[in-house]
């Protein structure tokens, strides 16, 4: 709470991220990227990895780099992060932690909360002004929200610059690989 640098967005070089969860070999990461350390946030490692799989922000994100990042990441978390480089994607990861995603398709809008009843209120919150400000706005019906769990042990890529219509599924949105069965690296000594 009193440096600024341990707190979430977490940025290091162009990635801009944030992390839900906690990392058990954070410090085994700085070590063998052999990179400095900002903060004392177990987020700062996923971060940097992400930095190492873009050549430096220099490239976009790929689901192979997503890959081994998350082959070195050991403990639970979820993550989003983009790179100010290539704003039109997305990056999303998770192992252990929840990660929900709902489309709102006639607004155009994809939502990224750790929970369900996160969405819930906020579009509660968006119907109430919506109501009052009907020629601004359009009310936005529940049951026409899609929802979608990101699967555990996943690795995935939106692209931004899709177009979203009455029939785009967040499936049709979303590159992703399952890491289930990926080969952990940089363990912590058991």
């Amino acid at each position: 709470a009193h440096d600024n640098v341990n707190n979430h967005p977490i940025k290091v070089n162009e990635i801009i991220g944030v992390h839900n969860g906690t990392l058990e070999n954070h410090n085994k990461i700085f070590t063998n990227l052999g990179c400095k350390r900002d903060g004392i946030v177990d987020s700062e490692a996923i971060m940097r990895l992400l930095d190492h799989y873009t050549g430096h922000c220099t490239e976009p994100f790929t689901i192979e780099g997503l890959e081994e990042t998350a082959r070195r990441l050991e403990g639970a978390y979820s993550v989003i992060a983009y790179n100010a480089n290539n704003p039109y994607q997305l990056c999303m990861m998770r192992k252990d932690r929840p990660f929900e995603l709902a489309l709102l398709k006639d607004l155009g809008i994809l939502l990224i909360a750790s929970d369900k009843s996160f969405f819930l209120k906020a579009l509660y919150q968006y119907n109430k002004m919506a109501y009052l400000f009907r020629d601004i706005f359009k009310p936005v019906k529940v049951t026409e929200v899609e929802a979608f769990t990101l699967p555990i042990d996943n690795v995935c890529i939106v692209d931004l610059t899709q177009e979203i219509s009455a029939d785009t599924e967040i499936e049709d949105l979303l590159i992703r690989k399952d890491v289930f069965k990926a080969t952990k690296i940089w363990k912590m000594p058991a």
